[in-house]
């Protein structure tokens, strides 16, 4: 049986730790702006204004973090017709 060695951390492990423990940060405000939102405007009929804007700004901090953190991960959506096409293959 083999061990196989603990690779070792990248110099930035810990700025990448801190975008996924703010991107579900953003996440949970967004939810927790949304849900107070459908809240106020239909059990109380009297919408809460600040929702709205804090919902949009933390949707539109979710899309560029997240996409920094798909890209890092090899996740983002890539196009590559024109390189497939063109390739010497």
């Amino acid at each position: 049986m083999t061990s196989d060695p603990i690779p070792a951390p990248t110099p930035f492990a810990k700025a990448f730790l801190v975008l996924d423990i703010l991107l579900g940060g953003l996440m949970m405000i967004l939810l927790a702006a949304v849900s107070w939102q459908v809240t106020t405007r239909y059990v109380f009929g009297d919408p809460a204004g600040w929702t709205e804007e804090l919902a949009a700004f933390a949707m539109m901090w979710c899309g560029l973090l997240g996409a920094a953190a798909a890209y890092r991960r090899g996740a983002h959506v890539g196009v590559d017709v024109l390189t497939t096409r063109l390739s010497p293959a």
